[in-house]
Formats: structure tokens, C-alpha cells, sequence
């Protein structure tokens, strides 16, 4: 009986630590952390905070990088201005291209990526055009509640699908395997 209730007074501490450490994350912190951790294995990135706009609807960060043409291909490619029910996110670029369409080509996802670490490479078929990327786990910190340990873990390519507008006629993808 008394080893019974050694093993409830344990369980009792370790259910109360962990309440203490489990502080669930906005969505749109989330997103502002897979582009961070994406973008960052880029050395001519840098993403700033992630900052309140003096109202608690509006919350902001921006990309910046010396390369000019980086930083219109990724306000090209990215998703911006994103709403997560009552709340905004905005992306600001350190450099906007106003003479732009705004479409996406593949030589902009190569400009973006070309430095970036987890990148790859292209491949084309007859009807597709692929940016390939690494067969690389992410992983940060996050209220993903599926790990204890308040870790997330993706693939780059699923990350960076998650991040960037859908390009026409462009499919993001995973290296494949080495064979033997």
C-alpha cells in the first residue's frame, strides 16, 4: 500500500511540472518561427522579433539581407499579410520592388534559396519544374502539444510550403534517398 502511493505522490509532481512549463503559442508566433527557421540557415538573412504594433490585433516582423534581389524574390514567394482569426501578421521587406507583378517565377525560388542551407537544387520534367530541398528536420520550440517537450520537428520542404505562396507549374519537394 505505501509503495502505491509513492508512485501517485510522483506522478502528482511530474502532472504539476509539467502544467507549470506548458504555455500554449499563438498561431501566428508559430508561422514567424518556421520562417525564422528557415530563412536564418540563409547567411545574407536576417529576420528581426516578432513585435506588437501597439494594438493586440497587430503583430509585425521583418526580413532583411544586403542582396537586394533576395529580398524582392522573397516578397515575392512569401505569404504576407496573414490573418489568424482576429489577429494580423505582417511581413515587412527591407527592399520592395513597386515595378513588380508579384507572380512568382522559378528564378525567384532559386534566388531566395540559392545560399539558404537546406536548399538542394531544381529538377524539371516535361510538365513540372521542382525545387528540391534537403532531407533536413527542422526543429523548434513550439505549443505542438503531440511532444512533451514543446519541440516541433518538420521537413524543410514542408516547412517552406507552409511559408511561401503556392507557385503555378512549381512543386516543392524532398531529395530523394540515396541508393545503393
Amino acid at each position: 500500500m505505501n509503495g502505491g502511493n509513492k508512485k501517485m505522490a510522483k506522478k502528482k509532481s511530474v502532472d504539476v511540472v509539467a502544467n507549470e512549463q506548458v504555455s500554449l503559442q499563438a498561431p501566428w508566433v508559430l508561422h514567424y518561427k518556421k520562417i525564422y527557421n528557415v530563412l536564418t540557415r540563409d547567411p545574407e538573412i536576417e529576420v528581426t522579433e516578432l513585435t506588437n504594433n501597439d494594438d493586440e490585433s497587430e503583430y509585425s516582423f521583418n526580413i532583411e539581407s544586403a542582396n537586394c534581389n533576395k529580398i524582392v524574390a522573397l516578397s515575392k514567394i512569401l505569404k504576407q499579410d496573414l490573418v489568424f482569426g482576429n489577429v494580423s501578421l505582417k511581413i515587412n521587406f527591407l527592399v520592395k520592388n513597386d515595378a513588380s507583378d508579384g507572380n512568382a517565377s522559378i528564378d525567384d525560388f532559386l534566388t531566395a534559396f540559392e545560399d539558404n542551407q537546406l536548399f538542394y537544387g531544381t529538377e524539371e520534367s516535361q510538365f513540372y519544374k521542382y525545387l528540391v530541398f534537403k532531407r533536413d528536420i527542422v526543429s523548434y520550440m513550439s505549443d505542438d502539444l503531440h511532444d512533451y517537450c514543446l519541440n516541433s520537428h518538420m521537413i524543410a520542404a514542408d516547412m517552406v510550403k507552409d511559408i511561401v505562396n503556392e507557385p503555378e507549374g512549381i512543386s516543392i519537394c524532398t531529395e530523394a534517398p540515396a541508393v545503393d
